[in-house]
């Protein structure tokens, strides 16, 4: 069973954006809130905790927290880099909202 789908273009991008910032190649899926709209996925420098579930693509390891993956289901991470429509595209199986996956994210780093 995969609990990730990561695309080339979202993996190529994420090793760019991780060696930029000197940090390690693990990223992880969360559930974020904006305070503006509904709950989305997105994607924070973090590695893996006790009990995560994770996978290695391509050189960078997918984390997720069990409670979120009960939530969502497997992910899929693509990578948007159009004039207006940049960043990282996640999508779920069972979305969270109408509109989960429209807006691209980043990689936040704590």
């Amino acid at each position: 069973m995969s609990y990730f789908q990561v695309d080339e273009g979202a993996l190529k991008a994420m090793h760019e954006f991780l060696s930029d910032q000197g940090l390690a190649p693990w990223v992880r899926v969360e559930i974020q809130f904006t305070g503006c709209c509904d709950a989305t996925l997105g994607l924070a420098a973090d590695k893996a905790r006790e009990g995560d579930f994770s996978e290695e693509h391509g050189g960078v390891t997918m984390v997720m927290d069990p409670e979120v993956y009960r939530t969502v289901g497997g992910v899929s991470v693509a990578h948007a880099d159009e004039a207006n429509r940049q960043g990282f595209v996640v999508k779920s199986e069972r979305p969270l909202n109408e509109w989960a996956g429209f807006a691209p994210v980043g990689i936040v780093v704590r």
